[in-house]
């Protein structure tokens, strides 16, 4: 083969893989200016079912003056709330969620009556997830924190078992849950979905306060960004 053919073949290669090159460098690079893991915004509806919170017995008049050898033992009421998520991907099966929310419950069987109260939450999750078709299945498990803001004290003083001038307020409640996430999509980047938690409220009130072990069910709509 003469020099010239070789010269006259190799010089279109070589234009060729230069094109070719420069294509995927522009392709790298708009790849790499892409966000790399997909995030998600979405609000939800909950429900959880309340129970006894506190250790304290404390002593009842009936209305003929005698005393209720049963006492009072306050529970928290059921709670509904109203929240916000925020998701990322953290790998294709893996992701990690935020969800704070707020909710509306109550105290009861306490001294002083039926005590209303706002509930503050957040909620910390990873959430293996998995997809088939229209329907994904996600295990959410992690820890939060719910604060529970009563219009008043429970219990003004002489709380049993504890400080006798001290009042039962509410307070503060760690919480872990451990859940599956049930959900159905209703196009390439929306979804609804109903999530169902065992969880732990590990304290409600300031004082004699009992873990309260429940399940939250939330129902709710993501979109993927």
């Amino acid at each position: 083969m003469s020099r010239k053919l070789l010269v006259a073949l190799a010089l279109p290669l070589l234009l060729a893989s230069s094109v070719a090159w420069a294509q995927e460098a522009a392709a790298t690079d708009e790849t790499a200016a892409e966000p790399r893991q997909p995030m998600q915004w979405g609000v939800y509806l909950g429900f959880l079912p309340g129970g006894v919170v506190s250790r304290a017995n404390f002593d009842y008049a009936t209305p003929s003056k005698e005393r209720d050898a049963k006492g009072l033992t306050p529970e928290l009421d059921d709670i509904e709330e109203i929240g916000g998520i925020w998701a990322i991907a953290l790998s294709k099966r893996t992701w990690f969620q935020v969800r704070a929310a707020v909710g509306q419950t109550a105290y009861f069987d306490t001294p002083n009556g039926r005590v209303d109260s706002l509930v503050y939450s957040i909620d910390l999750a990873l959430m293996p997830r998995w997809e088939w078709g229209f329907y994904q299945l996600g295990i959410p498990f992690g820890f939060g924190w719910a604060q529970f803001d009563a219009d008043g004290p429970l219990a003004d003083g002489d709380v049993p078992g504890s400080n006798y001038t001290l009042p039962l307020k509410s307070a503060g409640a760690g919480t872990y849950f451990l859940g599956v996430y049930n959900g159905f999509k209703l196009g390439e980047k929306s979804a609804l979905f109903l999530d169902l938690r065992y969880k732990n409220l590990h304290r409600t009130l300031n004082v004699t306060a009992v873990s309260l072990p429940t399940w939250e069910a939330t129902f709710g709509f993501v979109r993927t960004f």
